[in-house]
């Protein structure tokens, strides 16, 4: 009986925490992303990481040489997305990079993309997140998969200066 017990406790505890946490999808502005249930990850990623000034400096120099924009697909359930948004954003931040030059879009765990992408979802072709996808005179150069190869900034750096980048699953 005991057991029995302890293992309704333990489901209707699951289900109540599974309730709370609140997907965000479809694109997301950065402050409701800031001020979500989602803040608490975001902001403690956020403040802990610190990337080195010199690797901004050669990423704010390459990206204003060219007209580069972003699309940044994550989950907000996903703990990939939670250490590496939080951190995308910081270096977007320190290189004063516009918010009009990046979208955060939210996709379910499934990765369904929200309505206003499905015209282009073979384009995007989204298998992990998070997953961001660089753009330049509006066609896709690259994009970061889900973890770095060599550190995030690194990776950044590589994908902007168009050095022969790979992401962990590209496959010709």
């Amino acid at each position: 009986m005991r057991n029995l017990l302890f293992l309704t406790f333990v489901l209707f505890t699951l289900c109540i925490s599974a309730q709370s946490d609140q997907i965000l999808t479809g694109k997301i502005s950065l402050e409701k992303l800031k001020n979500s249930d989602h803040s608490e990850w975001f902001l403690k990623n956020y403040n802990s990481y610190k990337p080195k000034k010199t690797k901004l400096k050669k990423l704010q120099k390459a990206l204003h040489k060219g007209d580069f924009k972003f699309e940044i697909f994550f989950g907000t359930w996903c703990p990939d997305s939670q250490r590496e948004v939080p951190r995308v954003i910081k270096i977007f931040e320190n290189i004063s990079l516009e918010k009009d030059d990046y979208d955060l879009i939210g996709v379910n765990r499934y990765k369904d993309l929200p309505e206003s992408y499905k015209k282009r979802a073979k384009e995007i072709n989204l298998k992990r997140v998070p997953t961001l996808i660089f753009y330049k005179n509006n066609k896709e150069v690259n994009r970061y998969v889900e973890f770095a190869q060599i550190s995030l900034l690194d990776d950044l750096l590589a994908i902007v200066l168009q050095k022969n980048y790979k992401h962990s699953y590209f496959s010709n």
